[in-house]
C-alpha cells in the first residue's frame, strides 16, 4: 500500500494484483533467507555456506515474473485474454480451471505458464499388483515383469534432431534464437512423437501386465513352448524360497516355474525352504533366495552342474534360464576344445558369480557363458546374482556397471568378453588362489 501511496512508477505500470503477485514473491524470498540463516546458526554443517542474501536483477537487463491471477484474466472460445493495461496478445489453451499465468524471463525469449487445478479421480489402489518401470532411451521402457520395449528408433530420431539443432545454433552463437530453431520443433515434432510413442506403448504394456500378472506369460507361450521342444532329457529345477513376507520375488519366482514346467513334461521343479531344509541347501551350494539350480534328471537321481539363478530371472535373464534347461538336458556346452581342454586342467574348486539386471543386453552372454563352464567342468560352479535384490552383494563388491564378474573372489572385471579371454580369468583366479595358500 506504501508504493501504492507514494505513487510508485514500477508498481503503477503493472495491473494492481499483478504487483502484489510480484511484492508477495519478493517477501517469500526474504522469509525464506531469514529462515535458512536462523537454521544455519543452529547447523553449520547442513548447509555447503553461509546463505547469502536475495540478489537484485540489473538495472537494465533484470527481468521479473510476472504474475496474472484469475481474477484479471478472461477466457473467451480457448483463448487467454489479458488486462488491457498490459497490451498482451490472447494466448490459446484448452485449460479452463485456471489459477495463474506466469510471464517467465528466459535467455532466449519469454514463456508463459498456465497453472490450473486438475480435478482427477483417485484409483483405488489395492496393492496387490506392483509394477516396476524404467524409462529409457535405447530401451524406452522396461519392465521388471520381462517386458522391454524397444526405444532406438526414437533415440535415432532424437539424435537426428539434436544435430540439427546444434548445426542452427553454431550459426546463431550466443545472439539467443532464431525463426529456423523455432520452425524445427515444429517440423520435427520431437515432443510429440516422443509422447505418443510413450502413451501408445504403455498402454499396450499396461494391458498384458494386468491381464497376465505372471512373468512367464508376458512372453509369446508359443515359442517357449516351441524352443523347449529341444529338451531330450528330463531336467529338474531346484527351487529354494523362504517363509511368506521374507522374500519379495519367492511367490512370483515359482509361478514362474509352476508355469514354465506346464510346457513341457519333461521339465519339473522341486520346492525346499531355505530355513527348514538346511541340509538341501548346503547340498546345492544356496545360502540366498530366490535361487534356481538347474539340473539333470534321471530315473529319480538328480545331478547338480553347479548352474545357479539367485534372484528371479526376468528381463533378459529369463532367455538364459530356457538356454540352460536345453544345455543341461543335451549335456552339451558348446564350447570349442581349447576351451574345453583349459577347463579339465582345473582342480581346484572355482565359483563365479555374475552380477546382472534385468534390463542389461550383455549380461544373458555373460552369464551363459560362466553357466557352460561350470557344465563342461565338475570343479566349477557358476551363480548368476540379481544385483537389485542383493544389494549388500552389490556394496561388497562394489557393484558399479553389469555385468560384472567376481571369481573365487580374487578376479573381477566387468563387461561382456569373449569365452578365450573368460576362461583366461578363470584360470588366472585359480592361480590366484594357489599362490594365496602356498603363502
Amino acid at each position: 500500500m506504501q508504493l501504492a501511496k507514494e505513487n510508485q512508477l514500477d508498481y503503477r505500470a503493472l495491473p494492481a494484483q499483478t504487483s502484489q503477485q510480484i511484492l508477495k514473491v519478493l517477501f517469500k524470498n526474504w522469509k525464506s533467507w531469514y529462515k535458512a540463516r536462523s537454521e544455519w546458526k543452529k547447523s553449520p554443517s547442513k548447509f555447503g555456506g553461509r546463505p547469502k542474501l536475495p540478489k537484485y536483477l540489473h538495472k537494465k537487463k533484470g527481468r521479473n515474473l510476472i504474475i496474472f491471477t484469475n481474477q484479471q484474466i478472461k477466457i473467451k472460445d480457448e483463448y487467454i485474454y489479458f488486462p488491457k493495461m498490459v497490451q498482451l496478445e490472447p494466448i490459446k489453451t484448452k485449460v479452463v480451471k485456471i489459477q495463474q499465468v506466469r510471464i517467465v524471463s528466459k535467455t532466449f525469449g519469454y514463456i508463459c505458464e498456465v497453472v490450473y487445478n486438475d480435478e482427477r479421480q483417485h484409483q483405488k489402489v489395492t496393492g496387490n499388483k506392483v509394477l516396476g518401470i524404467d524409462i529409457g532411451m535405447r530401451n524406452l521402457m522396461s519392465l521388471t515383469s520381462g517386458i522391454i520395449a524397444n526405444g532406438r528408433h526414437l533415440m535415432s530420431f532424437n539424435q537426428l534432431y539434436n544435430k540439427r539443432k546444434a548445426q542452427l545454433m553454431s550459426n546463431v552463437g550466443d545472439r539467443g534464437i532464431s525463426n529456423k530453431i523455432k520452425q524445427l520443433e515444429k517440423f520435427y515434432k520431437r515432443t510429440f512423437r516422443s509422447s505418443q510413442k510413450r502413451k501408445k506403448e504403455s498402454k499396450g504394456r499396461f494391458f498384458f501386465c494386468d491381464k497376465y500378472p505372471t512373468l512367464k506369460s508376458f512372453m509369446d507361450k508359443q515359442k517357449i513352448k516351441q524352443s523347449l521342444e529341444r529338451i531330450k532329457n528330463p531336467v529338474k529345477l531346484i527351487f529354494f524360497t523362504q517363509n511368506v513376507g521374507d522374500c519379495q520375488y519367492c511367490d512370483l519366482t515359482e509361478q514362474m516355474l509352476k508355469e514354465l514346467c506346464e510346457l513341457n513334461p519333461k521339465l519339473s521343479y522341486t520346492k525346499y525352504n531355505l530355513v527348514l531344509n538346511k541340509d538341501e541347501a548346503e547340498k546345492f551350494g544356496v545360502d540366498k533366495v530366490p535361487a534356481i539350480v538347474v539340473c539333470a534328471a534321471n530315473n529319480g537321481n538328480v545331478t547338480n552342474y553347479g548352474i545357479k539363478f539367485f534372484g528371479i530371472p526376468s528381463g533378459y535373464e529369463f532367455a538364459t534360464l530356457l538356454e540352460d534347461i536345453i544345455m543341461v538336458s543335451n549335456k552339451e556346452s558348446g564350447l570349442s576344445p581349447q576351451i574345453k581342454e583349459k577347463l579339465s586342467f582345473i582342480d581346484d574348486d572355482v565359483r563365479i558369480q555374475v552380477f546382472v539386471t534385468p534390463t542389461c543386453p550383455y549380461c544373458p552372454q555373460a552369464v551363459f557363458t560362466a553357466h557352460r563352464f561350470a557344465l563342461e567342468s565338475p570343479k566349477v560352479t557358476s551363480d548368476m546374482v540379481e544385483a537389485t535384490e542383493f544389494p549388500d552383494l552389490v556394496a561388497k563388491y562394489a557393484v558399479n556397471a553389469v555385468p560384472k564378474i567376481v571369481i573365487n573372489d580374487a578376479v573381477e572385471f566387468e563387461g561382456l568378453v569373449p569365452e578365450d579371454v573368460f576362461v583366461e580369468q578363470v584360470l588366472q583366479a585359480v592361480q590366484a588362489s594357489l599362490d594365496k595358500q602356498s603363502s
